[in-house]
């Protein structure tokens, strides 16, 4: 998957540490993956995440139920808050398990339906720079 860490992100990375990234969220937009995104460009669901740290290395884990996140899915992201919040790590679906690259939008798509879970592990390296 491709992904930044936002420069609200980098900043609450490194001065409240791993409690701030607490929920994911998934949507349909196209924004661009970079350093200043804000929000999901349409969000479609947010849940509360896991996490654990090994060492310097955060990992996430976000889990969808069958009627969360339903649809054609193009972005994540991270954000501090259940709604609204700061976005602090933005992706696309590239990469990710089941991804297809939509020849029409140039963007890696993943369909989720209300038969399916989907879990989204993200591993953060802790190191700053």
């Amino acid at each position: 998957m491709t992904a930044k860490v936002t420069d609200t992100g980098r900043s609450a990375l490194w001065s409240s540490g791993k409690s701030t990234f607490l929920y994911l969220a998934v949507g349909t937009g196209l924004n661009t993956v970079n350093e200043t995104v804000t929000a999901l460009a349409t969000e479609l669901s947010r849940v509360a995440v896991t996490q654990y740290q090994d060492g310097d290395v955060l990992e996430l884990t976000a889990y969808f139920a069958p009627g969360q996140g339903n649809g054609t899915l193009t972005e994540w992201g991270i954000f501090t808050a259940s709604s609204g919040g700061s976005c602090l790590l933005y992706g696309d679906m590239q990469g990710m398990s089941g991804a297809t690259l939509n020849s029409s939008t140039s963007r890696y798509e993943l369909t989720k339906t209300n038969t399916k879970n989907l879990t989204i592990d993200v591993v953060i390296p802790l190191e700053n720079g």
